[in-house]
Protein backbone atom coordinates (compact mmCIF):
# COMPACT_ATOMS: atom_id res chain seq x y z
CA UNK A 1 0.00 0.00 0.00
CA UNK A 2 1.23 3.48 -0.85
CA UNK A 3 2.00 6.05 1.83
CA UNK A 4 -0.99 8.19 0.76
CA UNK A 5 -3.25 5.14 0.87
CA UNK A 6 -2.01 4.24 4.32
CA UNK A 7 -2.57 7.79 5.56
CA UNK A 8 -6.09 7.75 4.12
CA UNK A 9 -6.91 4.45 5.87
CA UNK A 10 -5.40 5.73 9.12
CA UNK A 11 -7.49 8.90 8.85
CA UNK A 12 -10.64 6.86 8.28
CA UNK A 13 -9.74 4.63 11.24
CA UNK A 14 -9.32 7.68 13.48
CA UNK A 15 -12.68 9.04 12.28
CA UNK A 16 -14.30 5.66 12.97
CA UNK A 17 -12.72 5.60 16.43
CA UNK A 18 -14.02 9.11 17.14
CA UNK A 19 -17.55 8.06 16.16
CA UNK A 20 -17.22 4.91 18.28
CA UNK A 21 -16.13 6.88 21.35
CA UNK A 22 -18.89 9.49 20.94
CA UNK A 23 -21.50 6.78 20.35
CA UNK A 24 -20.25 4.91 23.41
CA UNK A 25 -20.59 8.04 25.53
CA UNK A 26 -24.14 8.62 24.26
CA UNK A 27 -25.12 4.99 24.98
CA UNK A 28 -23.60 5.27 28.45
CA UNK A 29 -25.47 8.51 29.14
CA UNK A 30 -28.72 7.03 27.83
CA UNK A 31 -28.45 3.92 30.00
CA UNK A 32 -27.42 5.94 33.06
CA UNK A 33 -30.34 8.37 32.67
CA UNK A 34 -33.17 5.99 31.79
CA UNK A 35 -32.12 2.67 33.33
CA UNK A 36 -29.62 3.50 36.11
CA UNK A 37 -26.88 1.19 37.47
CA UNK A 38 -29.10 -1.90 37.12
CA UNK A 39 -29.50 -1.28 33.39
CA UNK A 40 -25.75 -0.68 33.09
CA UNK A 41 -25.08 -4.08 34.70
CA UNK A 42 -27.53 -5.92 32.42
CA UNK A 43 -26.12 -4.20 29.33
CA UNK A 44 -22.57 -5.14 30.32
CA UNK A 45 -23.56 -8.78 30.84
CA UNK A 46 -25.27 -8.90 27.45
CA UNK A 47 -22.38 -7.27 25.55
CA UNK A 48 -19.74 -9.56 27.07
CA UNK A 49 -21.91 -12.66 26.57
CA UNK A 50 -22.48 -11.95 22.86
CA UNK A 51 -18.79 -11.16 22.26
CA UNK A 52 -17.72 -14.33 24.10
CA UNK A 53 -20.14 -16.78 22.47
CA UNK A 54 -20.00 -15.02 19.09
CA UNK A 55 -16.23 -15.56 18.98
CA UNK A 56 -16.67 -19.15 20.17
CA UNK A 57 -19.21 -19.71 17.36
CA UNK A 58 -16.53 -18.96 14.77
CA UNK A 59 -13.92 -20.71 16.99
CA UNK A 60 -11.30 -18.07 16.24
CA UNK A 61 -11.19 -18.95 12.53
CA UNK A 62 -11.59 -15.31 11.44
CA UNK A 63 -7.88 -14.68 12.06
CA UNK A 64 -7.00 -17.56 9.72
CA UNK A 65 -9.47 -16.17 7.16
CA UNK A 66 -7.59 -12.86 7.04
CA UNK A 67 -4.30 -14.65 6.46
CA UNK A 68 -5.66 -16.96 3.74
CA UNK A 69 -7.49 -14.19 1.88
CA UNK A 70 -4.36 -12.01 1.96
CA UNK A 71 -2.46 -14.71 0.04
CA UNK A 72 -5.24 -16.17 -2.11
CA UNK A 73 -6.33 -14.79 -5.50
CA UNK A 74 -8.62 -17.67 -6.45
CA UNK A 75 -12.33 -16.81 -6.23
CA UNK A 76 -13.22 -20.50 -5.82
CA UNK A 77 -10.77 -20.96 -2.95
CA UNK A 78 -12.13 -17.87 -1.21
CA UNK A 79 -15.69 -19.15 -1.60
CA UNK A 80 -14.65 -22.49 -0.09
CA UNK A 81 -13.10 -20.71 2.91
CA UNK A 82 -16.22 -18.61 3.56
CA UNK A 83 -18.56 -21.59 3.13
CA UNK A 84 -16.51 -23.72 5.50
CA UNK A 85 -16.50 -21.07 8.23
CA UNK A 86 -20.26 -20.47 7.85
CA UNK A 87 -20.84 -24.21 8.28
CA UNK A 88 -18.76 -24.15 11.46
CA UNK A 89 -20.71 -21.14 12.80
CA UNK A 90 -24.07 -22.77 12.09
CA UNK A 91 -22.96 -26.05 13.69
CA UNK A 92 -21.74 -24.39 16.89
CA UNK A 93 -24.78 -22.11 17.04
CA UNK A 94 -27.14 -25.10 16.73
CA UNK A 95 -25.65 -26.47 19.96
CA UNK A 96 -25.74 -23.05 21.65
CA UNK A 97 -29.35 -22.47 20.54
CA UNK A 98 -30.51 -25.83 21.93
CA UNK A 99 -28.87 -25.10 25.28
CA UNK A 100 -30.30 -21.56 25.43
CA UNK A 101 -33.82 -22.76 24.53
CA UNK A 102 -33.83 -25.55 27.12
CA UNK A 103 -32.15 -23.64 29.95
CA UNK A 104 -33.26 -20.07 29.23
CA UNK A 105 -34.60 -19.42 32.74
CA UNK A 106 -31.50 -20.93 34.34
CA UNK A 107 -29.22 -18.78 32.17
CA UNK A 108 -31.36 -15.72 32.86
CA UNK A 109 -30.98 -16.15 36.62
CA UNK A 110 -27.25 -16.88 36.53
CA UNK A 111 -26.50 -14.08 34.07
CA UNK A 112 -28.86 -11.33 35.23
CA UNK A 113 -29.85 -12.46 38.73
CA UNK A 114 -33.53 -12.77 37.74
CA UNK A 115 -35.74 -15.44 36.14
CA UNK A 116 -37.91 -13.19 33.96
CA UNK A 117 -35.26 -12.48 31.28
CA UNK A 118 -35.65 -15.90 29.65
CA UNK A 119 -37.14 -14.29 26.53
CA UNK A 120 -34.08 -12.01 26.25
CA UNK A 121 -31.79 -15.06 26.49
CA UNK A 122 -33.69 -16.82 23.68
CA UNK A 123 -33.70 -13.78 21.37
CA UNK A 124 -29.99 -13.20 22.01
CA UNK A 125 -29.31 -16.44 20.09
CA UNK A 126 -29.81 -14.47 16.87
CA UNK A 127 -27.49 -11.69 18.06
CA UNK A 128 -24.74 -14.22 18.87
CA UNK A 129 -25.14 -15.86 15.44
CA UNK A 130 -24.95 -12.48 13.71
CA UNK A 131 -21.87 -11.52 15.76
CA UNK A 132 -20.07 -14.61 14.43
CA UNK A 133 -21.13 -13.73 10.86
CA UNK A 134 -19.95 -10.15 11.44
CA UNK A 135 -16.50 -11.38 12.50
CA UNK A 136 -16.34 -13.49 9.33
CA UNK A 137 -17.48 -10.58 7.13
CA UNK A 138 -14.92 -8.20 8.62
CA UNK A 139 -12.18 -10.82 8.24
CA UNK A 140 -13.05 -11.24 4.54
CA UNK A 141 -13.06 -7.47 3.94
CA UNK A 142 -9.73 -7.14 5.77
CA UNK A 143 -8.14 -9.95 3.77
CA UNK A 144 -9.40 -8.50 0.49
CA UNK A 145 -8.07 -5.06 1.43
CA UNK A 146 -11.54 -3.50 1.08
CA UNK A 147 -10.89 -0.99 3.85
CA UNK A 148 -13.73 1.40 3.04
CA UNK A 149 -16.31 -1.36 3.29
CA UNK A 150 -14.64 -2.62 6.46
CA UNK A 151 -14.75 0.78 8.15
CA UNK A 152 -18.38 1.22 7.07
CA UNK A 153 -19.21 -2.14 8.64
CA UNK A 154 -17.49 -1.11 11.88
CA UNK A 155 -19.31 2.23 11.79
CA UNK A 156 -22.70 0.53 11.41
CA UNK A 157 -21.84 -1.85 14.23
CA UNK A 158 -21.33 1.20 16.45
CA UNK A 159 -24.15 3.52 15.36
CA UNK A 160 -27.10 1.19 14.62
CA UNK A 161 -27.33 -0.26 18.18
CA UNK A 162 -27.42 3.30 19.54
CA UNK A 163 -30.34 4.16 17.26
CA UNK A 164 -32.31 1.03 18.19
CA UNK A 165 -31.67 1.58 21.91
CA UNK A 166 -32.94 5.16 21.59
CA UNK A 167 -35.93 3.94 19.56
CA UNK A 168 -37.07 1.58 22.33
CA UNK A 169 -36.68 4.03 25.25
CA UNK A 170 -40.46 4.74 25.35
CA UNK A 171 -41.02 1.06 26.19
CA UNK A 172 -39.97 1.38 29.82
CA UNK A 173 -37.84 -1.34 31.43
CA UNK A 174 -34.38 -2.90 31.17
CA UNK A 175 -35.76 -5.68 28.96
CA UNK A 176 -36.26 -3.17 26.12
CA UNK A 177 -32.74 -1.81 26.59
CA UNK A 178 -31.45 -5.30 25.82
CA UNK A 179 -33.93 -5.73 22.95
CA UNK A 180 -32.60 -2.50 21.46
CA UNK A 181 -29.00 -3.73 21.71
CA UNK A 182 -29.98 -7.11 20.22
CA UNK A 183 -31.89 -5.57 17.30
CA UNK A 184 -29.08 -3.12 16.52
CA UNK A 185 -26.46 -5.86 16.51
CA UNK A 186 -28.55 -8.06 14.21
CA UNK A 187 -29.33 -5.31 11.69
CA UNK A 188 -25.76 -4.01 11.39
CA UNK A 189 -24.30 -7.52 11.07
CA UNK A 190 -26.81 -8.75 8.49
CA UNK A 191 -26.17 -5.72 6.27
CA UNK A 192 -22.44 -6.46 6.12
CA UNK A 193 -22.91 -10.21 5.70
CA UNK A 194 -25.46 -9.66 2.90
CA UNK A 195 -22.77 -7.81 0.94
CA UNK A 196 -20.37 -10.73 1.30
CA UNK A 197 -23.08 -13.24 0.40
CA UNK A 198 -23.96 -11.27 -2.75
CA UNK A 199 -20.32 -10.84 -3.77
CA UNK A 200 -19.57 -14.58 -3.53
CA UNK A 201 -22.98 -15.96 -4.55
CA UNK A 202 -23.60 -17.70 -1.23
CA UNK A 203 -26.78 -19.76 -1.12
CA UNK A 204 -27.52 -22.67 1.26
CA UNK A 205 -26.69 -25.14 -1.54
CA UNK A 206 -23.47 -23.29 -2.50
CA UNK A 207 -22.35 -23.22 1.14
CA UNK A 208 -23.02 -26.95 1.52
CA UNK A 209 -21.23 -27.85 -1.74
CA UNK A 210 -18.15 -25.71 -0.97
CA UNK A 211 -17.57 -26.76 2.66
CA UNK A 212 -14.18 -28.46 3.05
CA UNK A 213 -12.67 -30.28 6.04
CA UNK A 214 -9.19 -29.78 4.56
CA UNK A 215 -9.76 -26.02 4.40
CA UNK A 216 -10.97 -26.04 8.01
CA UNK A 217 -7.71 -27.65 9.16
CA UNK A 218 -5.67 -24.95 7.39
CA UNK A 219 -7.49 -22.17 9.30
CA UNK A 220 -6.86 -23.47 12.82
CA UNK A 221 -3.37 -22.25 13.95
CA UNK A 222 -4.70 -19.23 15.85
CA UNK A 223 -7.75 -20.90 17.45
CA UNK A 224 -6.28 -21.38 20.93
CA UNK A 225 -4.79 -17.87 21.07
CA UNK A 226 -8.04 -16.15 20.03
CA UNK A 227 -10.37 -18.24 22.18
CA UNK A 228 -8.26 -17.87 25.32
CA UNK A 229 -7.88 -14.13 24.76
CA UNK A 230 -11.65 -13.75 24.30
CA UNK A 231 -12.49 -15.91 27.30
CA UNK A 232 -10.03 -14.06 29.53
CA UNK A 233 -11.40 -10.68 28.47
CA UNK A 234 -15.15 -11.19 28.18
CA UNK A 235 -15.61 -14.40 30.17
CA UNK A 236 -13.95 -13.12 33.32
CA UNK A 237 -16.03 -9.90 33.20
CA UNK A 238 -19.26 -11.93 32.90
CA UNK A 239 -18.24 -14.09 35.87
CA UNK A 240 -17.16 -11.11 37.96
CA UNK A 241 -20.34 -9.17 37.22
CA UNK A 242 -22.41 -12.26 38.05
CA UNK A 243 -20.54 -12.56 41.35
CA UNK A 244 -21.30 -8.91 42.14
CA UNK A 245 -24.99 -9.37 41.32
CA UNK A 246 -25.23 -12.49 43.51
CA UNK A 247 -23.11 -11.37 46.46
CA UNK A 248 -23.77 -7.61 46.65
CA UNK A 249 -26.36 -6.19 44.21
CA UNK A 250 -27.14 -5.44 40.59
CA UNK A 251 -26.71 -1.77 41.50
CA UNK A 252 -23.05 -2.30 42.42
CA UNK A 253 -22.46 -4.44 39.33
CA UNK A 254 -23.75 -1.48 37.30
CA UNK A 255 -21.39 0.92 39.08
CA UNK A 256 -18.44 -1.30 38.17
CA UNK A 257 -19.62 -1.59 34.56
CA UNK A 258 -19.86 2.20 34.43
CA UNK A 259 -16.24 2.40 35.56
CA UNK A 260 -15.28 -0.09 32.83
CA UNK A 261 -16.90 2.14 30.23
CA UNK A 262 -14.74 5.06 31.40
CA UNK A 263 -11.67 2.81 31.05
CA UNK A 264 -12.74 1.78 27.56
CA UNK A 265 -12.13 5.29 26.25
CA UNK A 266 -8.41 5.18 27.03
CA UNK A 267 -7.97 1.49 26.22
CA UNK A 268 -9.82 1.60 22.89
CA UNK A 269 -7.83 4.61 21.72
CA UNK A 270 -4.54 3.02 22.73
CA UNK A 271 -5.46 -0.32 21.14
CA UNK A 272 -6.02 1.43 17.80
CA UNK A 273 -2.55 3.01 17.98
CA UNK A 274 -0.97 -0.35 18.78
CA UNK A 275 -2.91 -2.10 16.01
CA UNK A 276 -2.25 0.42 13.23
CA UNK A 277 1.34 1.41 14.01
CA UNK A 278 3.07 -0.83 16.54
CA UNK A 279 2.00 -4.38 15.61
CA UNK A 280 3.00 -4.16 11.92
CA UNK A 281 6.40 -2.66 12.84
CA UNK A 282 7.42 -5.24 15.44
CA UNK A 283 6.14 -8.04 13.19
CA UNK A 284 8.70 -7.00 10.58
CA UNK A 285 11.70 -7.03 12.94
CA UNK A 286 13.70 -10.20 13.55
CA UNK A 287 16.66 -8.88 15.52
CA UNK A 288 16.58 -8.38 19.27
CA UNK A 289 18.22 -4.94 19.09
CA UNK A 290 15.59 -3.64 16.65
CA UNK A 291 12.78 -4.97 18.85
CA UNK A 292 14.27 -3.36 21.97
CA UNK A 293 14.63 -0.05 20.15
CA UNK A 294 11.01 -0.13 18.95
CA UNK A 295 9.70 -1.05 22.40
CA UNK A 296 11.67 1.81 23.93
CA UNK A 297 10.41 4.31 21.36
CA UNK A 298 6.82 3.15 21.79
CA UNK A 299 7.10 3.38 25.57
CA UNK A 300 8.61 6.85 25.38
CA UNK A 301 5.72 8.01 23.19
CA UNK A 302 2.73 6.24 24.73
CA UNK A 303 3.47 6.22 28.49
CA UNK A 304 3.47 10.02 29.03
CA UNK A 305 0.32 10.40 26.90
CA UNK A 306 -1.46 7.63 28.80
CA UNK A 307 -0.43 9.13 32.13
CA UNK A 308 -1.67 12.61 31.20
CA UNK A 309 -4.98 11.32 29.84
CA UNK A 310 -5.69 9.08 32.83
CA UNK A 311 -4.60 11.78 35.30
CA UNK A 312 -6.99 14.21 33.61
CA UNK A 313 -9.78 11.61 33.86
CA UNK A 314 -9.08 11.16 37.57
CA UNK A 315 -9.06 14.90 38.27
CA UNK A 316 -12.32 15.24 36.29
CA UNK A 317 -14.05 12.30 37.98
CA UNK A 318 -16.81 14.43 39.54
CA UNK A 319 -17.52 16.08 36.20
CA UNK A 320 -17.51 12.73 34.37
CA UNK A 321 -20.07 11.25 36.76
CA UNK A 322 -22.32 14.32 36.49
CA UNK A 323 -22.17 14.68 32.69
CA UNK A 324 -21.74 11.13 31.39
CA UNK A 325 -23.68 9.26 34.09
CA UNK A 326 -26.17 10.48 36.72
CA UNK A 327 -26.49 10.99 40.48
CA UNK A 328 -27.24 7.30 40.99
CA UNK A 329 -23.61 6.61 39.98
CA UNK A 330 -22.04 8.86 42.65
CA UNK A 331 -20.58 5.87 44.54
CA UNK A 332 -18.50 5.11 41.46
CA UNK A 333 -16.11 7.90 42.45
CA UNK A 334 -14.33 5.53 44.87
CA UNK A 335 -13.32 3.26 41.97
CA UNK A 336 -11.49 5.83 39.85
CA UNK A 337 -8.01 5.88 41.39
CA UNK A 338 -7.10 2.19 41.31
CA UNK A 339 -9.04 1.52 38.09
CA UNK A 340 -7.18 4.23 36.16
CA UNK A 341 -3.85 3.17 37.66
CA UNK A 342 -4.68 -0.35 36.49
CA UNK A 343 -5.37 0.99 32.99
CA UNK A 344 -1.99 2.74 33.06
CA UNK A 345 -0.14 -0.50 33.80
CA UNK A 346 -2.27 -2.39 31.32
CA UNK A 347 -1.27 0.01 28.54
CA UNK A 348 2.40 -0.41 29.50
CA UNK A 349 1.98 -4.20 29.42
CA UNK A 350 0.66 -4.00 25.84
CA UNK A 351 4.09 -2.76 24.71
CA UNK A 352 5.32 -6.27 25.55
CA UNK A 353 2.23 -8.44 24.98
CA UNK A 354 1.96 -7.18 21.39
CA UNK A 355 5.46 -8.58 20.87
CA UNK A 356 4.16 -12.03 21.83
CA UNK A 357 1.25 -11.55 19.43
CA UNK A 358 3.46 -10.34 16.57
CA UNK A 359 5.92 -13.20 16.98
CA UNK A 360 3.10 -15.77 17.36
CA UNK A 361 4.36 -16.98 20.73
CA UNK A 362 1.11 -18.86 21.34
CA UNK A 363 2.16 -20.63 24.54
CA UNK A 364 3.40 -17.48 26.25
CA UNK A 365 0.46 -15.38 25.04
CA UNK A 366 -2.11 -17.91 26.26
CA UNK A 367 -0.45 -18.34 29.66
CA UNK A 368 -0.20 -14.59 30.23
CA UNK A 369 -3.88 -14.03 29.33
CA UNK A 370 -4.97 -16.86 31.62
CA UNK A 371 -2.80 -15.54 34.45
CA UNK A 372 -4.51 -12.14 34.27
CA UNK A 373 -8.03 -13.60 34.13
CA UNK A 374 -7.53 -16.11 36.95
CA UNK A 375 -5.68 -13.69 39.22
CA UNK A 376 -8.29 -10.96 38.74
CA UNK A 377 -11.33 -13.19 39.26
CA UNK A 378 -10.17 -15.01 42.37
CA UNK A 379 -8.55 -11.99 44.01
CA UNK A 380 -11.83 -10.12 43.44
CA UNK A 381 -13.82 -12.88 45.14
CA UNK A 382 -11.45 -12.94 48.11
CA UNK A 383 -10.99 -9.19 48.67
CA UNK A 384 -14.64 -8.25 48.08
CA UNK A 385 -15.82 -10.60 50.79
CA UNK A 386 -13.22 -9.29 53.22
CA UNK A 387 -13.07 -5.56 52.49
CA UNK A 388 -16.13 -4.60 50.42
CA UNK A 389 -17.09 -3.43 46.95
CA UNK A 390 -14.54 -0.62 46.48
CA UNK A 391 -11.66 -3.14 46.44
CA UNK A 392 -12.70 -4.38 42.98
CA UNK A 393 -10.64 -1.63 41.33
CA UNK A 394 -7.70 -2.51 43.62
CA UNK A 395 -7.82 -6.14 42.43
CA UNK A 396 -7.79 -4.85 38.84
CA UNK A 397 -4.66 -2.78 39.59
CA UNK A 398 -2.91 -5.73 41.26
CA UNK A 399 -3.85 -7.98 38.32
CA UNK A 400 -2.45 -5.58 35.70
CA UNK A 401 0.82 -5.15 37.63
CA UNK A 402 1.15 -8.93 37.93
CA UNK A 403 0.30 -9.33 34.23
CA UNK A 404 2.96 -6.76 33.32
CA UNK A 405 5.57 -8.76 35.22
CA UNK A 406 4.53 -11.98 33.47
CA UNK A 407 4.66 -10.55 29.91
CA UNK A 408 7.98 -8.86 30.65
CA UNK A 409 9.43 -12.22 31.65
CA UNK A 410 7.96 -14.00 28.62
CA UNK A 411 9.14 -11.38 26.12
CA UNK A 412 12.67 -11.52 27.52
CA UNK A 413 12.73 -15.32 27.73
CA UNK A 414 10.73 -16.23 24.62
CA UNK A 415 11.52 -13.45 22.16
CA UNK A 416 14.50 -11.22 22.96
CA UNK A 417 16.80 -14.05 24.07
CA UNK A 418 15.91 -16.22 21.06
CA UNK A 419 16.53 -13.27 18.67
CA UNK A 420 19.78 -12.25 20.33
CA UNK A 421 22.00 -13.96 17.79
CA UNK A 422 19.78 -13.43 14.70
Amino acid sequence: MSRSGLLKISGMSIFNLGVKLITGLVITKTIARYYGPDGMAYYGQYINLVALLGTISIVGLHVGVVKRFSHSSSFHEQKVIISTVITVIMTVMTIVAMYFLIFSDFISYNLFGRHDFGDVVVVSIFAILCYGLQLLSQAVLTGLGQHRKLLLAMLLQTVVPLLTILLLIPFNGERYLLYGAILGGILSSLYTFAQIARQFGLSPKAIRDHTSIQTLKSLTPFIVMILVSTASQHGVFVLTRTFLIDEISTHHAGLWNGMLRVSDIALTTTAMIFGIYYLPKVSAYSQSLALRREMFQMGRAIIPLAFLFLAAAYLSRDLIIKTVFSQSFNEMIHLFLFQLLGDFFRIISWIFSYILLAKIKIKYFVISELVFAIFFYFSTRILLKEYGFSTISLTYLLSTVFYLGVVLLFVYKGVLTSHEND
